[in-house]
């Protein structure tokens, strides 16, 4: 009679996973792998030979598909040989897509500027698209042909229309001249550009052409002077590391807008999008010079202008004028993520008047910035008395539930409107403080002894990111 020992490792060998897993389930789940690691499954059980057949996502990268611990060389090289295996890679991406036996939903694929010149990139964009029907793309020019750019980047050229089935794409490290691959783009709802050189009028026609778009993103592109962004459909707006002259936007559906980085003079922003709740604006420009500060685009200038505070200024009239351009009061906004100088009386005051008109305001993330300011507020009374002195405005009644402040070092003006809000916030459920210094952690320990305005509300203290504990102390409902 076999041991109970034997009896178990020969019901363990019997079982195959195979048997209990649907090949759908399993197709869908080796389709977030690489695609050699997928054809390698079928390898392992037999029911699972053809299964990298049925994937529905495909990531087509030289380098994953190319010999493991090669070393990427650019082709000005002395050794070609690694630059050459990874043109090899692109050159089984044909036979990849032809093998699929059924509908792909997302494909990436990463080539070369050869891909394009030989007619290779717009063979498999069509056989994607036509065939195996996907509606998510990303193409991508591979960084490792960095040699190929030159002066002149690497052109990005399709046949006319191409794109007109995808809901997704993704377009990253190219010259863009020619906008008829987007023609007829009306199911185009998400569109991504990376890295890319065009100019104005291709931003402009790619915005006629794709008429239902709902997402847009910007980020480190360059070619162009004045950015305008229209769409009646626009609900998302990302722009980042931008250098440009002029920016307008006509979005009348936007609820998401995100700049970051975006050196342009202020006074030439046109942003028209009265119906924003979300807005997150890191611009400063730290590094710079007090002048270019002052006439380039900062957060605090958006701020200012979106939220209605130049009209508490005697030249007031200036913010709807040509010449001022316009930003829309986006009354409406329910999360503002920005950074700000907690210790600048400048920055205090723009921070009482959101809390105070943006009624609706329920989330509040704010980066402290160190700035050495010379600017003094003109205030009857001492700065460090600033949020002593301010009553519950209706967004701290009725709306604010979670803010979280980065980067605190437990100054004076930092603390009194740590303070406001745990004494006046009736409503607020949540309070993260992160800690720059471990002085700021002690500083924050005197937060337990202040009476609470909201019952439910917890601080949580995180320190310096080189601790690893993190102090979370939760305010009980005071006694009756």
């Amino acid at each position: 009679m076999e041991s109970k020992e034997k009896r178990i490792i020969k019901a363990k060998q019997e079982i195959d996973i195979s048997n209990f897993l649907p090949e759908a389930v399993f197709s869908n789940i080796i389709s977030w792998l690489p695609v050699k690691e997928a054809v390698r499954t079928s390898v392992l059980v037999k029911t699972w030979k053809n299964s990298w057949k049925y994937l529905s996502r495909l990531d087509l990268n030289p380098i994953s598909i190319s010999k493991p611990n090669v070393e990427v060389v650019s082709r000005d090289s002395q050794d070609g040989r690694t630059w050459e295996d990874l043109m090899q890679c692109t050159s089984l991406y044909s036979s990849i897509i032809q093998s699929i036996q059924n509908e792909v939903t997302h494909c990436q694929i990463i080539h070369f500027s050869a891909n394009i010149s030989n007619g290779d990139l717009e063979n498999w964009v069509k056989e994607l698209i036509t065939k195996k029907k996907v509606t998510t793309l990303s193409l991508k020019c591979s960084e490792n042909d960095i040699a190929d750019r030159k002066n002149d980047g690497i052109l990005f050229v399709l046949c006319p229309g191409i794109f007109s089935h995808l809901e997704c794409l993704e377009l990253a490290r190219y010259r863009l001249l020619d906008t008829s691959p987007f023609q007829n783009c009306e199911s185009l709802r998400i569109l991504i550009l990376s890295s890319l050189e065009l100019n104005s009028k291709c931003i402009t026609e790619i915005c006629s052409f794709c008429k239902n778009m709902e997402k847009l993103s910007m980020l480190s592109c360059e070619g162009f002077s004045t950015l305008k962004i229209s769409g009646q459909n626009l609900k998302f707006v990302e722009l980042r590391f931008l250098d440009i002259d002029n920016i307008k936007i006509f979005a009348e559906a936007l609820t998401t807008l995100i700049l970051d980085k975006i050196y342009c003079q202020w006074s030439s922003v046109v942003i028209d999008a009265p119906k924003v709740t979300e807005l997150q604006v890191y611009c400063s420009i730290q590094d710079a010079s007090q002048m270019y500060r002052e006439t380039y685009f900062s957060q605090e200038k958006l701020l200012e202008r979106c939220t209605g505070f130049l009209s508490c200024h005697q030249h007031s009239h200036l913010l709807y004028s040509s010449q001022m351009g316009y930003v829309s009061a986006f009354r409406n906004l329910e999360v503002l993520s920005t950074s700000l100088d907690l210790n600048d009386i400048r920055h205090v005051i723009l921070l009482s008047y959101i809390i105070r008109v943006c009624f609706h305001l329920k989330r509040l993330d704010i980066t402290v910035e160190v700035r050495d300011s010379n600017k003094v507020g003109n205030l009857s009374y001492p700065e460090h008395l600033f949020w002593e002195q301010k009553g519950i405005s209706d967004c701290l009644a009725c709306c604010l539930r979670v803010v979280s402040i980065h980067n605190f070092r437990g100054e004076v003006l930092e603390m009194g409107f740590v303070k406001y809000l745990i004494t006046r916030a009736p409503r607020m459920l949540r309070l993260t403080v992160k800690c720059a210094t471990n002085d700021a952690v002690t500083a924050t320990q005197s937060l337990l002894l202040l009476p609470r305005s909201s019952k439910n509300v917890s601080v949580v203290i995180d320190p310096p990111s080189a601790a690893t504990d993190t102090m979370v102390l939760t305010i009980q409902p005071a006694d009756v």
